[in-house]
């Protein structure tokens, strides 16, 4: 399976924010729960195009590419297996220059944040502490195409031409 990029980005942000690599992991429903103590499970919840997309062409290499940029609202819900502690440190480390660097890299921004507490769906068999953060944020995500080009036009005969026809 495929990792949505937004997620994975997300990832990264908890992972920043906890200090710890690979804190963070894509919540997969029935997945096998990971070995380490202490993690978090990132979930894209909904996502929504706002707006127009805009287009650009840019040239590259001789290869003409339109990309399209898409205003986008992400939703994502951030669950950590340690209490309280963790949504804490997530949400407070949302103005620290390293994550603010991490947003604009990836043109990314938090909109709104609400800290849930003891989600009451249990890991595995057994009653954990499960609280969670959701997060809105706003991207614009470009998606690019390679463009057909007319090199060569071939004329055989022109019948009747019109040159500078007057108004």
């Amino acid at each position: 399976m495929q990792l949505n990029n937004d997620v994975l980005f997300m990832q990264k942000l908890v992972d920043e924010a906890m200090g710890v690599p690979k804190y963070a992991y894509p919540m997969n429903k029935n997945a096998p729960k990971p070995k380490d103590k202490e993690f978090a499970a990132v979930l894209l919840v909904e996502e929504n195009a706002i707006g127009q997309p805009t287009d650009k062409i840019v040239e590259r290499e001789g290869i003409l590419y339109q990309q399209m940029y898409t205003p986008t609202n992400l939703k994502f819900k951030v669950l950590f297996t340690n209490g309280e502690q963790a949504p804490s440190k997530f949400i407070s480390s949302f103005r620290r220059q390293k994550m603010l660097d991490l947003f604009k890299k990836n043109r990314m921004s938090i909109l709104d944040f609400k800290k849930a507490v003891n989600d009451d769906v249990s890991l595995e068999t057994n009653w954990e502490i499960r609280d969670y953060v959701m997060v809105d944020c706003f991207i614009y995500k470009m998606f690019e195409d390679v463009m057909d080009v007319i090199e060569i036009v071939e004329v055989h005969e022109v019948k009747d031409a019109v040159v500078n026809p007057t108004p």
